[in-house]
């Protein structure tokens, strides 16, 4: 059964999850349902369906402001949050923290944040153009180390951060949607969380 739901800013789409409740149960699914033409035809009226696996469990989906663009992102880092907190550890030189006496902060940045699930290491966020759920120019927008994101409220505008690597900083980047063109790129030190 569908165990979690949410609808699009305008209330126009319905996301639902559906996860396996038994060992043989089969995978569960992510399906995007057009609310507005379900009404009208009086029938559900289903757009796409992704199988949930490569997400885990939780809201994956983001919607834009405008519901023009739904997108989600993948990254090994955010499906497990302890491999998250190892590569982080690592990269801080394996203390947990850094050099003595130095304290890592949580940045608020407003419109990054949220977490996202999948298999690939290096992070990709795939953005898809509603109603017809083709992915964006057939390609996914590639940010290496993703560990969150989230659209702008007012602007199709897509925020994301990965958090320090080796010697490279953390980073907040903003996204330009349809053109994926970058926008803005922003270092952060010693970060720990971005929301």
């Amino acid at each position: 059964g569908v165990a979690l739901a949410h609808f699009s800013n305008t209330d126009r789409y319905l996301v639902t999850y559906s996860y396996p409740q038994a060992p043989g149960d089969g995978p569960g699914h992510v399906v995007v349902w057009d609310v507005e033409r379900s009404i009208s035809v009086q029938q559900q009226v289903a757009l796409r369906s992704w199988p949930v696996e490569p997400y885990g469990k939780g809201n994956y989906f983001k919607w834009s402001h405008d519901d023009k663009y739904i997108a989600v992102g993948k990254s090994k880092y955010l499906r497990n949050p302890q491999a998250a907190q190892a590569a982080m550890d690592e990269s801080a030189g394996g203390g947990g923290g850094g050099p003595p006496g130095h304290q890592k902060q949580q940045a608020s940045t407003g419109s990054a944040g949220g977490d996202m699930g999948g298999e690939d290491a290096e992070g990709q966020i795939s953005v898809f153009e509603a109603p017809s759920m083709e992915l964006l120019d057939r390609k996914s927008i590639r940010a290496e180390g993703l560990r969150g994101f989230d659209w702008c409220p007012k602007a199709n505008l897509l925020a994301y951060w990965a958090p320090e690597k080796q010697q490279q900083p953390a980073r907040v980047v903003l996204v330009e949607v349809p053109s994926k063109k970058e926008v803005r790129r922003k270092p952060l030190f010693h970060v720990e969380d971005c929301e």
